[in-house]
C-alpha cells in the first residue's frame, strides 16, 4: 500500500510535544514513592499521557473529520459537471468505464465511523488517505481528462488530510514512547510482585519442611531412646549372649567349610595324577574310585558325608602310590596334607564331624533368636528409625532445592529493582525518587 508523503513537524515543536507529555501537575519535584503506591502512580500517569494526547490532537481530528466530510462531498459531485472540451471516444469510454470503479473503491474506504481512541483513530485516517490514493493512482488517473477540476480538489483534499495527519504523527510517537514507558515500569512492578509471590510460596514451603522435619526428628529420637532402653533390659542380656554366641558358631562353621574347601583344593591335583598312574598300571577299578571322588569333589552339591566315605575308601590304595614313589607331592601344602594316611583321613573326618555339628548349632540358636520377642521389637525399632532416617534425608534434599531457588529469586528481585529503578529515574525524568526496600 503507498504511503502518505508527510512534512516533518519541527524539531522545536517535537520537543514541546515531549515537555506537554512529560509534564504532570501534581508532582513535586523530589517527592518519593514506595512500591505499593507506584502502580497507582503508573495509572495515573497512563490517563494523563491518554487525555494529553486526545486535548492535543483534538483540533487535527476536528479537521480530518472535516477533510473526510469534503471527500464524501466532492465523490457526490463527481461526473455531474464534464468539461466542455472535446475528447476522442475511446477516451470517453475509458473514462465513464474507469469513474464507476474509482467511485466505488473511495465509497469502501469511506465507510464506517471512526475510532474515538486516538491511536485507533491515526491508523485509520493513515489507512483511508492509503486506500484513497491508491485509487487515485488506479482507475482515478484515467479520469483528469474529463472531470480535471473534481479531481484537482480530490488531490487537494487528500494532500491537506495527509498534512493533517502529520501533524499527529509526532503526537501519536510521543505518546506512545511515553506509555512503552509506562508499560515498562509497570512490567518491572509486575515481575518484581510475582518473585515476591514466589519468594513468600517458597517460604511457606520452607516452613512447612522445618515443622515436618521437627516431628520426624523427635519420633527418631524417641524410637532410639526406646532401642536404648530395650538393649538395657535384662531380657536383651540374654539376647546379647546368643546373638555372640551365634556370630562365635557362625564363625568356626565358615573357617571349617573353608578348611574343606582347602581341603578339596589341595587333594584334586594329587588325585588327578593317581588315577593316571591307576590308568597306566590298568588298575580300573581304583581309577574309576579316584574319577568319581574328583567329580564328587567338584560339584557344587556335593555330599559332604559322601565326599568324607570316598577318601576313606581310596586311601589305602593312594598311599601305596605315594609310598611305593609312584605318586609324589610337589609343594609344601601337599606334603603336610598327604604326610600319613591319619593326618589325611583324620582332617576329613574331623571336617566331616564338625560342620553338620556346627550347622546344627548355628541352626538352633537362630530359631531361637527369631522366636525371641527381643528380636521382634529390636527388628520393629531399627525398621521405624530406618525409615524416619530415610524420610528425613529425602526432606533435606527439598529443602536444599527450596534453599536454592530462594536464593535464586533473591537475585532475580535485586536485578529486577535495579532495572524498575532505573526505568522510574528515566520516566520521571530524575524529578521524583522511588524508594526501593532492601533485600534480605
Amino acid at each position: 500500500m503507498r504511503q502518505v508523503s508527510v512534512t516533518k513537524v519541527k524539531p522545536a515543536m517535537f520537543d514541546k510535544i515531549k515537555r506537554i507529555f512529560s509534564k504532570k501537575s501534581d508532582d513535586v519535584p523530589g517527592e518519593s514513592f514506595d512500591l505499593d503506591s507506584l502502580a497507582q502512580w503508573l495509572d495515573g500517569q497512563e490517563e494523563s499521557c491518554i487525555r494529553r494526547r486526545t486535548s492535543i490532537s483534538t483540533e487535527s481530528r476536528e479537521r480530518l473529520l472535516a477533510l473526510e466530510q469534503d471527500l464524501k462531498e466532492l465523490l457526490d459531485g463527481f461526473g455531474e459537471e464534464s468539461s466542455d472540451e472535446l475528447h476522442h471516444p475511446k477516451v470517453e469510454q475509458v473514462n465513464k468505464h474507469a469513474l464507476p470503479q474509482f467511485c466505488k473503491k473511495i465509497e469502501s474506504e469511506l465507510e464506517g465511523d471512526f475510532s474515538e481512541d486516538d491511536e485507533t483513530f491515526y491508523r485509520e485516517v493513515a489507512a483511508l488517505i492509503n486506500g484513497c490514493f491508491k485509487a487515485y493512482r488506479g482507475p482515478g488517473r484515467y479520469l483528469h481528462h474529463l472531470y480535471p477540476e473534481e479531481v484537482r480538489l480530490f488531490k487537494q483534499t487528500l494532500d491537506q488530510m495527509g498534512l493533517e495527519l502529520n501533524r499527529m504523527t509526532d503526537v501519536i510517537r510521543v505518546s506512545r514512547e511515553r506509555l512503552s514507558r509506562i508499560d515498562g515500569v509497570r512490567d518491572m512492578l509486575t515481575e518484581y510482585t510475582d518473585l515476591v509471590s514466589g519468594s513468600a510460596k517458597v517460604d511457606t514451603e520452607e516452613a512447612t519442611y522445618q515443622l515436618r522435619l521437627s516431628e520426624l526428628t523427635s519420633f527418631q529420637d524417641e524410637l532410639e531412646a526406646q532401642l536404648m532402653a530395650l538393649t538395657s533390659s535384662d531380657a536383651y542380656s540374654g539376647y546379647a549372649k546368643t546373638e555372640g554366641d551365634l556370630k562365635n558358631t557362625e564363625r568356626q562353621l565358615n573357617e571349617a567349610r573353608e578348611s574343606l574347601d582347602s581341603f578339596i583344593r589341595t587333594a584334586i591335583p594329587v588325585w588327578k595324577r593317581a588315577a593316571r598312574i591307576f590308568q597306566e598300571q590298568g588298575k580300573k577299578e581304583e581309577e574309576k574310585k579316584i574319577e568319581d571322588l574328583i567329580q564328587l569333589a567338584s560339584s557344587p552339591r556335593r555330599s559332604d558325608a559322601d565326599l568324607t566315605a570316598g577318601v576313606l575308601v581310596t586311601s589305602g590304595s593312594l598311599f601305596a602310590l605315594i609310598g611305593g614313589d609312584l605318586l609324589q607331592t610337589k609343594n609344601s601344602f601337599e606334603k603336610s596334607m598327604f604326610s600319613s594316611p591319619d593326618t589325611y583321613t583324620g582332617k576329613i573326618s574331623s571336617l566331616h564331624d564338625s560342620i553338620p555339628m556346627l550347622s546344627g548349632e548355628v541352626q538352633r540358636m537362630r530359631e531361637m533368636m527369631d522366636h525371641s520377642p527381643v528380636t521382634t521389637e529390636k527388628e520393629r525399632l531399627m525398621h521405624q528409625i530406618e525409615m524416619q532416617r530415610s524420610e528425613i534425608s529425602t526432606l533435606m534434599g527439598e529443602k536444599e532445592k527450596l534453599h536454592e531457588r530462594r536464593v535464586s529469586l533473591a537475585d532475580k528481585r535485586k536485578a529486577v529493582l535495579g532495572t524498575l529503578q532505573e526505568r522510574f529515574t528515566e520516566l520521571s525524568d530524575r524529578r521524583l525518587v522511588l524508594d526501593i526496600p532492601e533485600e534480605p
